[in-house]
């Protein structure tokens, strides 16, 4: 896991290094309790509250990328690529190890805050020229088609969970209605 974070980060030209399963998860939980630290600390959230915080955030963050994985290996396959899910799951885990660096950037926000949204924006670009780098390695495509797919994927994982999310609220809005 190490190898694969340091190549993502310190040698970008390099092709991506598919996380394994462990590692995967460790980069998740990793990135949620770095995530939930900082929430924690605007919110003055402690002990109890910053544990389940930051399981939830593992959860989400979970949920996400098994959505975008999902997704984009679809319509991959569907566009012809000659990829595997296990290995767009795994090459995407590898192209979110840049959202490492969020932690440092929460930290600085409160003295530097336009150098900190700068740089914020600059990982954010960092991390979706890496999902693209990522589709396009596991799929053999170009980097346009790769970015088309990222954005059909995107698409596609959107309304997967607006569904998730929206399929219950309209049941009971069924049952309780008229």
């Amino acid at each position: 896991m190490l190898e694969s974070v340091y190549q993502t980060i310190f040698r970008p030209r390099s092709p991506l290094l598919p996380l394994s399963g462990a590692g995967a998860w460790a980069l998740f939980l990793i990135i949620s309790v770095f995530e939930a630290l900082g929430i924690a600390g605007d919110v003055g959230a402690r002990g109890t509250g910053a544990v389940f915080l930051t399981l939830g955030l593992f959860a989400i963050n979970v949920l996400g990328w098994f959505w975008l994985s999902s997704a984009a290996s679809l319509l991959a396959e569907l566009m012809g690529g000659e990829g595997s899910g296990e290995r767009t799951m795994r090459t995407l885990a590898a192209a979110l190890a840049p959202a490492i660096l969020s932690a440092p950037l929460h930290a600085i926000a409160p003295r530097f805050d336009r150098l900190s949204a700068l740089l914020s924006f600059a990982l954010a670009l960092w991390v979706v020229v890496n999902l693209v780098r990522a589709i396009a390695q596991a799929h053999g495509f170009g980097r346009s088609r790769a970015a088309l797919c990222l954005v059909g994927a995107t698409g596609m994982a959107a309304l997967g969970l607006g569904a998730l999310v929206g399929m219950p609220i309209v049941a009971i809005a069924l049952l309780i209605g008229p």
